[in-house]
């Protein structure tokens, strides 16, 4: 006989709740007691079945949601949506026999960049009129599609503007405080950027929560970076990064601002065994969660055996930078040509720049601008965003990085990687204000 945990909470992540400030449901800390007459052999219900897709939501208020459930006994399973206020917007009640898919039309608000508007999803196990276990969810209705001509959000064209990111902090290292957190996404607001990459690995639920709550569009990215040929020789390896994205998808997959997901960074995809490995990676992800686009991000580009396989181009481009140093010009006229080309050899996939950048030592300062200084990496920024805009087919412009972080020592950095925008304890360097101005006017 299975049985019905009396109370506690599992949600989609596989992890007690407590991840969301705003539910009032207490995670499981010890083994629960189980109700008279019953023997303890599995948890009660989750809204997320091996395989499934768990909510699926868009912004004309559909809502499909699916329950498995353990319970030894006949029991419902009662669907209720919740407001911010509190207030009930949608309830439910179905008969369920371990598994059950519930398709319906809500009244609600989408979630949008301007109104992140974000509701409680609660899932019941009922036996006989009483509730023996629940599963909380945070979830947003919106529609998020790449077509030919771009990114669309709820049906409205977007450019995805922002940065490359890392989750690191001077003496937390490879975390990002709260505090720090909340300050970044005020920043991100203030400098009109409205995305994200999580380079190069899944961030913290705290993270991803702030993002779902400020409007904030992710493009969420495996921890998996700078592929080689022995990698995508290894079928064990394989299996490996399939399990690791299985993980990310499972975790992630019902957060409204989570929009498109990465598959890699740089996989050094010159070899015909690349287009394999990568095209098994999109495939495998698109299996667990087909209401998601799929890219990675290439820096081999036209040598790439691999581009066109994801749903958009995204590139990693530094010309001006690590080649054509102190040439700006020049390295703005190679990425033009590069988008035209690349643009010429698949015309029906819209093109993101998910890096470009180059370094500015604080406080470092020079006119003219040279290489180093605040005012090289502000003109550079500034001439790519200029120029790449003009293209109809590029849709998004993500700035490498966000904030300077930590390297490994290398005799060409000292001890940080000074791309960031703002110092690695967030204080703004020159380029900050050209952005929020370019930014502004980007549609």
């Amino acid at each position: 006989m299975g049985w019905c945990p009396r109370k506690g909470v599992f949600p989609t992540l596989d992890e007690p709740v407590g991840r969301y400030p705003t539910v009032s449901t207490t995670p499981r800390t010890k083994p629960l007691t189980p109700k008279e007459g019953v023997t303890p052999e599995a948890p009660g219900v989750k809204t997320r079945p091996k395989g499934g897709k768990g909510v699926i939501t868009r912004h004309d208020g559909y809502l499909k949601v699916e329950v498995e459930s353990n319970c030894g006994k006949a029991h419902n399973i009662a669907l209720e949506l919740i407001d911010s206020g509190g207030s009930t917007v949608y309830s439910r009640v179905v008969e369920s026999r371990g598994f059950v898919v519930v398709e319906d039309r809500v009244k609600v608000e989408p979630w949008s960049i301007e109104h992140p508007v974000l509701y409680r999803l609660a899932a019941r196990l009922l036996v006989n009129g009483e509730e023996y276990d629940e599963v909380m969810e945070r979830v947003g209705f919106r529609t998020f599609e790449v077509r030919p001509s771009g990114f669309y959000l709820n049906g409205e064209s977007i450019f995805l503007k922002g940065f490359g990111r890392h989750e690191d902090f001077p003496i937390f290292g490879r975390s990002l405080p709260g505090p720090v957190l909340v300050r970044d996404f005020h920043e991100l607001k203030g400098i009109n950027a409205n995305s994200f990459r999580t380079s190069h690995y899944p961030y913290s639920n705290q993270h991803l929560d702030l993002a779902d709550e400020f409007g904030i569009l992710v493009i969420l990215e495996a921890p998996l970076v700078g592929l080689r040929e022995q990698h995508f020789k290894d079928q064990a390896y394989l299996a490996k990064a399939k399990a690791v994205i299985s993980e990310m998808v499972r975790q992630h997959r019902n957060r409204p601002s989570v929009v498109m997901y990465s598959v890699a960074n740089e996989p050094n995809s010159i070899v015909d065994e690349a287009r394999v490995f990568l095209g098994e990676l999109i495939s495998h992800i698109k299996s667990i969660d087909p209401t998601r686009p799929v890219i990675y991000t290439s820096h081999r580009h036209l040598e790439d055996k691999a581009l066109g396989l994801g749903d958009a181009i995204a590139l990693n481009t530094y010309f001006g930078w690590y080649s054509e140093t102190g040439d700006i010009e020049a390295g703005v006229a190679r990425v033009t040509k590069l988008v035209d080309e690349v643009h010429a050899r698949y015309p029906d996939k819209p093109i993101i720049v998910t890096e470009f950048g180059a370094e500015g030592y604080p406080g470092l300062h020079h006119d003219p601008p040279v290489a180093w200084s605040e005012e090289y990496q502000e003109l550079f920024i500034r001439r790519y965003i200029e120029e790449l805009s003009k293209k109809p087919y590029v849709r998004g412009l993500h700035i490498w990085n966000y904030a300077d972080f930590r390297t490994p020592q290398r005799v060409y950095r000292v001890i940080l990687n000074t791309k960031g925008v703002f110092t690695r304890d967030r204080r703004p360097k020159l380029a900050v204000r050209a952005i929020r101005e370019l930014f502004a006017g980007l549609r």
